[in-house]
């Protein structure tokens, strides 16, 4: 079977070689590209032959899987699917696997970290400071009280919430579906205009 990561896919060159070897020593072929392209023709040229590709975020659509005849299963190094042709695999019998729930507590982290940056000002002020500036005009703003909008509601936008109460947020939630521990954690379901129109600007 040929199994080919037509991009790094966060591995470095000398765990590429180890894989490799540990796969062909079970009948396989590992090809492993350690640049990023995503231009359709230099994907079809990395994939026409085949059986199992490996790829995080890059758009793979039916231009580009129609010239890979032999392709049986996409292993997606990411949790999101939207950028993969899902109808084109689903009628040709491609098995498709994403890397769900993979950093669901380190992007909610970071969501958090990125809210206080921006409403403490922590960039702006760590520059002004480096510069030998004082703190001039700048004056930061708590997490605690504000509304918070969470577009999406998966298991990322569960974890971002549950986080926000616990800083003492108001959170708003629109999603394609209403999940019940959602609403037990006291967050109302709005409509995406009514969340942009009640949620606190930065």
């Amino acid at each position: 079977m040929k199994i080919v990561a037509v991009e790094p896919i966060g591995i470095s060159a000398e765990r590429a070689q180890e894989i490799r070897q540990d796969l062909a020593g079970k009948g396989h072929e590992f090809v492993w590209y350690a640049d990023r392209r995503e231009d359709p023709a230099t994907l079809v040229e990395r994939m026409k032959d085949a059986e199992v590709v490996m790829i995080s975020n890059i758009p793979l659509r039916e231009e580009v899987l129609a010239q890979c005849p032999k392709l049986q299963f996409l292993d997606v190094a990411f949790t999101g699917l939207d950028h993969i042709d899902m109808d084109y695999c689903a009628t040709h019998n491609i098995q498709v696997k994403n890397a769900s729930g993979y950093a669901t507590e380190a992007v909610a982290e970071l969501a958090i970290g990125l809210m206080i940056d921006v409403l403490r000002k922590i960039t702006c002020l760590d520059g002004s400071i480096r510069q030998g500036e004082a703190r001039g005009a700048f004056l930061g703003r708590e997490l605690r009280g504000k509304t918070v909008g969470i577009v999406g509601t998966g298991a990322i936008g569960i974890r971002t919430i549950e986080l926000l109460k616990a800083f003492g947020c108001r959170v708003l939630a629109w999603s394609r579906t209403h999940k019940p521990e959602v609403l037990n954690l006291g967050v109302a379901y709005v409509t995406l205009d009514g969340l942009m129109r009640d949620c606190d600007d930065a």
